[in-house]
């Protein structure tokens, strides 16, 4: 992997990251974190859980 492509994967991590715990602190909705994540709400919930991460 290349430089750039390292620091995009990165940089998507951070923002998945970002996004569980908004979810998981009650501050965003699923709804709203899945859209911004690109991904289903279904397969975001499973990234989230696989993270560590819950819905309140």
């Amino acid at each position: 992997m290349d430089r750039k492509a390292e620091d995009a994967y990165v940089y998507d991590q951070g923002k998945q990251i970002m996004l569980f715990k908004l979810v998981h602190n009650g501050k965003i909705d699923l709804q709203t974190a899945s859209e911004q994540s690109g991904m289903t709400k279904e397969e975001f919930e499973r990234k989230m859980e696989e993270a560590g991460y819950w819905l309140p």
